[in-house]
């Protein structure tokens, strides 16, 4: 829907559905991530879910800094960019770096301890925090519109396109 979005610059950008599909994987293993915390004894998906947390946060991370870096060519203006601007340090920070170095741990640690658990709901939690972050800034605060543009104006008295001619009511 983002991308169908055709009066907002900042939606309507080509990348957009890659972002979606890509933050939405990185959400789904930070869920993952809380769940195994939450209820290990039913959930043991061993290191997988650490490398591919670490995975898909690097994914994102690159297609962020894409996202912003083509943003002028694709006509994103400057009030959006720099909402894009601001964003940036935390979601890098708490949506891609705290994932990245969690699951990092997560995979040097030995699995199944308490330890590493927390260290992958931590991780987890970033990664629903940075999918919910920049989600929205580009919906609710980069959301200008570029405005609108009618290529051809009537003008009245202009032929048999223009309004009709007034008449004088009959009484």
């Amino acid at each position: 829907m983002l991308h169908a979005g055709k009066g907002i610059p900042a939606w309507r950008v080509p990348l957009m559905p890659y972002m979606l599909v890509a933050t939405g994987l990185f959400e789904g293993v930070g869920l993952l991530s809380i769940a195994q915390l939450i209820v290990p004894e039913r959930m043991d998906l061993g290191s997988g879910v650490s490398a591919l947390g670490a995975l898909v946060a690097l994914l994102n991370a690159g297609l962020w800094r894409l996202y912003r870096v083509l943003a002028p060519g694709w006509g994103i203006g400057p009030l959006a960019r720099c909402v894009l601007k601001r964003a940036t340090p935390v979601l890098h920070i708490f949506g891609h770096l705290l994932p990245v170095a969690f699951y990092a741990l997560a995979l040097g640690l030995a699995w199944r301890s308490e330890e590493t658990l927390v260290a992958v709901a931590v991780a987890g939690i970033g990664a629903v925090f940075g999918g919910i972050w920049w989600k929205f800034a580009v919906i609710t605060r980069a959301c200008h519109q570029q405005g609108f543009a009618l290529p051809r104006l009537p003008q009245r008295g202009s032929g048999r396109r223009a309004a009709p001619p007034w008449r004088q009511p009959q009484l």
